[in-house]
């Protein structure tokens, strides 16, 4: 009781608090805190999208001399958003001012305020610059990251035996080179080795983790040309979508629709959902044709055979963790290759898109998998074949969209949604999908409420509501059911979840926010009995937030969330409270720092929060158990140049307990982190 009234009293108390002035910055990091809120992973990567708006933020946008089809890619405006605007310019000519931009049909106040550092509005045309020009004013970027946990295990004790530890040191190390020239050019390589995994591989005596491209977008018939690594996304990804989709947010309620961008340069270390080879698209605005093809060596778990010779039979899965830390997992490294072409026709008229893709991926091994019930309508070949029509309709205010996919064994799943823009003030979101159970699409990565498009049937509603100046209401419904058995479920399957969002600005420098979260899934019980039955699980998430600027250089945010956890005779309930804060002491120097106190009854009740990292780092870390949390960030920028940036956390649990996970575990109260990295760009 005591604890819970001191959490109440530091919530509220009138701390003085430190932020970030720049808008920019403060818009960035709210998408991405938006975007991530949920996921639940440690190091999320999202360096394309971020790459994206910070493209923007050096090289405005021109919304008076912009093509249909930039402002369309510029994914800070909606359909109907880019429509009006195109109509307002061909109406009245060019737009001279915030305010007048403000003016124009379903632009409010917030969506003007979110795109401003994004934009310009320049009256007079510039003429893109010569290729000769292209390297006198394009913009050259190294980073140089490194991360190492101060605790050590008897993982990397250099006295065991090689195949008893990790191959490795336990740094992740992290470097990249790229050169971009606003959306026309980019050239880049990264490099990458985790914890525990050595630089140079010694099975393929190559640097563990190595990305590269090339890419050249220019407005002419050969549109865009990519060389290297890239990502590919279509329509509302149901047939082929590489690279992060939006997910559900009581915040984000009514922005499901996925904005399919062709073909992307890769520039993130997430080391899987990637394509390595050449894109090319041809053709005008209207009618464009995109061909892909990729060739790269992917991990995968083989299967022998069980006599003396133990022959390689093929493999069992795709291996998807990245690690490569220790013999055995050097077995999997670079397993099997895969071969992965298509091909994608698209047509755009003003009001109208159409697009018709096509892929067919193939391995060189025999697939051998160990199915459970569950995955029995799961693809047992070694190859993909999918065929997918998406399209994008404005009637006055809707906007409807979907797409529909058939996979090589005749399945076919759809998804549709409808956004009708009611008036200025009300936004309503339906989308429908239905996903058979025997769909089989490997690059699939379409709204659900699983990872996974199969065995899900699925309505989602979501709603945004601004009553008033300043206060914004929003919410979803999702309704779904899996109609095949499924992991953790060994029957058919219900489920339902509401979320709902309130940000409330009290003033330029206040904002107050609210959320409730409930899920309700059906899954096996975890009571002892002979044949598993379902019971349901519940989940509620209630949470306060107040993010507040004093002035200039110090602002902050404070978070109370509290979370319920139900099934069968498991009650769990869990608490987080922090505090932010930020102080920018001058252009060089500026500080980012959290406190965060815990208690979770168990895993269960685990409570995931976003929290500030360095430059091109996202993280989403789990709060549970009982505890308390710190970090601090420092960035110094010494020159316009050059910025430095130091990253120190450190978790604390009250008692004493397993931390990490095996083999890289070991038994103590505390965990120490340290970032360091280095950006340089001339």
């Amino acid at each position: 009781m005591k604890k819970g009234i001191l959490l109440f009293v530091l919530f509220f108390s009138a701390s003085v608090v430190l932020s970030q002035s720049e808008l920019a910055n403060e818009i960035i990091e709210q998408r991405i805190e938006l975007l991530l809120q949920d996921e639940g992973n440690e190091n999320i990567d999202l360096t394309t999208l971020f790459d994206d708006l910070l493209n923007y933020l050096e090289n405005p946008i021109n919304l008076n001399y912009s093509a249909l089809n930039d402002l369309q890619e510029f994914n800070l405006l909606t359909e109907i958003q880019v429509f009006e605007l195109v109509r307002y310019r061909e109406q009245y000519g060019l737009i001279y001012s915030s305010f007048e931009l403000a003016s124009i049909k379903y632009f409010t106040a917030e969506t003007v305020k979110s795109i401003r550092p994004f934009i310009s509005l320049n009256t007079e045309y510039s003429k893109p610059q010569k290729i000769k020009n292209v390297f006198k004013y394009g913009r050259h970027e190294v980073i140089l990251r490194e991360f190492r946990r101060i605790e050590t295990t008897d993982a990397y004790n250099k006295d065991k035996p090689e195949t008893d530890r990790f191959l490795g040191s336990s740094d992740r190390i992290y470097a990249r080179y790229r050169f971009k020239y606003r959306k026309n050019v980019s050239a880049g390589i990264t490099f990458e080795k985790d914890p525990g995994e050595q630089f140079i591989s010694q099975r393929t005596n190559q640097p563990d983790f190595f990305s590269f491209h090339l890419q050249l977008k220019q407005d002419k018939f050969i549109r865009n040309f990519i060389v290297g690594d890239y990502q590919f996304q279509a329509g509302q990804g149901l047939t082929f979508w590489s690279g992060f989709g939006v997910r559900k947010s009581p915040f984000m309620a009514t922005s499901i629709k996925r904005y399919g961008r062709g073909a992307l340069a890769y520039t993130s270390s997430e080391e899987n959902r990637f394509l390595r080879g050449s894109a090319i698209t041809i053709g005008k605005d209207i009618l464009n044709f995109t061909s892909f093809a990729s060739y790269k060596k992917i991990d995968a778990n083989r299967v022998f055979s069980t006599d003396s010779l133990e022959t390689e039979l093929g493999f069992s899965s795709i291996q998807t963790s990245g690690f490569h830390r220790t013999f055995n997992e050097l077995l999997d490294q670079d397993a099997i290759n895969e071969l992965n072409y298509g091909g994608r026709l698209a047509l755009a008229l003003k009001k109208l898109k159409l697009g018709l893709t096509a892929n067919k991926t193939s391995f060189d091994g025999d697939f051998i998998p160990n199915l459970q019930l569950y995955q029995n309508f799961q693809n047992s070949n070694n190859t993909w074949f999918n065929l997918g029509a998406d399209y994008d309709l404005l009637l006055g205010p809707i906007n409807i969209y979907g797409e529909i996919a058939r996979s090589q064994n005749g399945a076919i799943a759809y998804i549709n949604g409808l956004t009708a823009y009611l008036n200025s003030r009300f936004t309503l979101t339906i989308v429908n999908r239905n996903y058979p159970e025997n769909f089989q699409a490997l690059y699939a990565n379409s709204f659900g409420e699983k990872g996974s498009n199969y065995n899900e049937v699925g309505t989602y509603i979501g709603t945004e509501f601004n009553p008033a100046k300043g206060v914004k209401l929003s919410g979803f419904y999702d309704l779904y059911n899996f109609k095949w058995v499924g992991y953790q479920h060994d029957a058919p399957s219900l489920g339902y979840e509401i979320g709902i969002g309130s940000e409330i600005t009290i003033n330029r420098s206040i904002l107050f926010k609210l959320m409730y979260r409930s899920e309700s899934k059906e899954l096996n019980s975890s009571t002892t009995e002979t044949t598993n039955r379902l019971s349901a699980q519940l989940v509620n998430q209630y949470r306060i937030q107040l993010d507040y600027k004093i002035n200039d250089k110090l602002s902050g945010k404070n978070r109370l969330e509290y979370k319920e956890f139900s099934k069968d005779n498991t009650q769990e309930t869990g608490i987080l409270i922090y505090q932010d804060i930020g102080y920018t002491i001058s252009d060089k120097l500026k500080l980012i720092g959290r406190v965060a106190f815990f208690d979770t009854d168990g895993y269960n009740s685990r409570i995931y929060a976003y929290e500030n990292d360095m430059r091109y780092q996202f993280t989403v870390p789990s709060y549970y158990d009982t505890g308390s949390k710190y970090y601090l960030i420092a960035t110094y920028k010494p020159i316009k140049q050059i910025q430095i940036a130091v990253r120190w956390n450190q978790v604390y649990w009250n008692t004493e307990r397993s931390i990490g996970s095996s083999p890289d575990s070991y038994l103590g109260f505390s965990k120490n982190e340290i970032k360091v990295q280095a950006i340089v760009k001339f």
